[in-house]
């Protein structure tokens, strides 16, 4: 991350790989603060409910 983010211990995240930074656009920060903001409401898949629907296909 290129700034500092206080986040409380045990906040899940989701990452996304960039290939290259001249990719970033407006659009991608606004779908990853669409992201974060979710994530703070709760709105997150865990690992192992993930795993587990990925197993069942």
């Amino acid at each position: 991350m290129d700034e500092p983010i206080d986040l409380p211990d045990g906040s899940e995240i989701e990452l996304e790989i960039v290939e290259n930074d001249d990719e970033w656009s407006p659009e991608l920060d606004a779908e990853l603060l669409a992201r974060a903001e979710a994530a703070a409401r709760g709105e997150v898949v865990t690992a192992a409910d993930a795993i587990a629907r990925l197993r069942r296909r």
